[in-house]
């Protein structure tokens, strides 16, 4: 597949552009790179199409990343876009487990964004977190008190029980 060719073409529309990105990453017909190569000429919406294919098979195949696709997610967790902010810690919370001693930027940047006016914002960074808190490696951290104090102010029940749940693994 040539990224450039694919969205020069104006006929293939969001949900299209989302499934065959999706399938290209996951046939390895694209790169990371390729995306990143990209990325730097696209506008946000764009962007987002290329970061929700990276969430559609980071969530059902995370082996596939490597660290770039890491890198590339924390390059927009701190994006203008809500959208790029949601996909980018979900492709987070999908692949924290594979790179474990890589996460503090990533970490510093979720927590931002769970005090986000944005429900979809402040849930996939619960999301990403949630997945964050029940690695041994920061299972006994300060991230847990912070992530307790997140909890308790929030207003949403469906984000709040996103950490409850997290909570409960770590009890386990």
């Amino acid at each position: 597949m040539d990224i450039k060719e694919f969205f020069n073409n104006k006929s293939i529309k969001g949900i299209e552009k989302v499934k065959q990105l999706t399938l290209a990453i996951t046939n390895n017909e694209i790169t990371i790179e390729d995306i990143k190569e990209v990325c730097k000429t696209l506008k946000d919406a764009d962007i987002t199409y290329c970061m929700e294919a990276i969430e559609a098979v980071t969530n059902t195949n995370p082996e596939i990343s490597n660290i770039e696709y890491l890198k590339f997610a924390i390059h927009y967790v701190d994006s203008k876009s809500n959208s790029l902010k949601r996909e980018s810690a979900r492709v987070i919370g999908n692949i924290a487990v594979l790179y474990t001693n890589d996460l503090d930027k990533s970490i510093k940047l979720l927590l931002n964004n769970s005090n986000d006016e944005g429900t979809v914002v402040r849930w996939s960074a619960a999301y990403a977190l949630s997945r964050i808190i029940i690695l041994p490696e920061y299972s006994n951290s300060k991230l847990y008190n912070q992530l307790v104090e997140i909890c308790e102010k929030e207003e949403k029940d469906s984000i709040k029980n996103i950490y409850l749940k997290a909570f409960k693994k770590l009890k386990k």
